[in-house]
């Protein structure tokens, strides 16, 4: 099952200073494995997820660009979507702390994802 596949990636995600919480889920918006914000519906928060990267592709195709991740910024928190594997049929949903250095947290889920190789499932 993914699950198992999923949660050594999803420790070492949960580990990046400034990540409050990771969610793995499918383009299709299914969550696979993880854990998603206090508060949220799971099935929300991931169907969301998988909207939100879906609306950056479709924008990137009209602007002739590639559509590398998706940061969203709230009051309380951010949320960072970003594509796993070469295919990217998965999705990382990072919930990150307000005052969080989104670079510095985007250079650190890179290198955790360099590290653990394709895990596109």
């Amino acid at each position: 099952m993914a699950e198992d596949v999923f949660a050594p990636v999803v420790k070492k995600l949960s580990s990046v200073e400034g990540v409050l919480s990771c969610a793995i889920v499918s383009r299709s918006g299914m969550f696979v494995s993880g854990s998603v914000p206090e508060g949220a519906h799971v099935e929300t928060y991931a169907a969301m997820s998988a909207i939100i990267m879906g609306a950056g592709d479709t924008t990137a195709t009209e602007l002739g660009e590639r559509f590398d991740y998706a940061l969203v910024a709230f009051n309380k928190r951010k949320v960072l979507i970003i594509p796993l594997g070469e295919e990217g049929r998965y999705l990382a949903s990072l919930c990150l702390e307000a005052g969080a250095d989104s670079g510095s947290v985007l250079e650190g889920v890179k290198k955790v994802l360099k590290k653990v190789g394709d895990v596109s499932g």
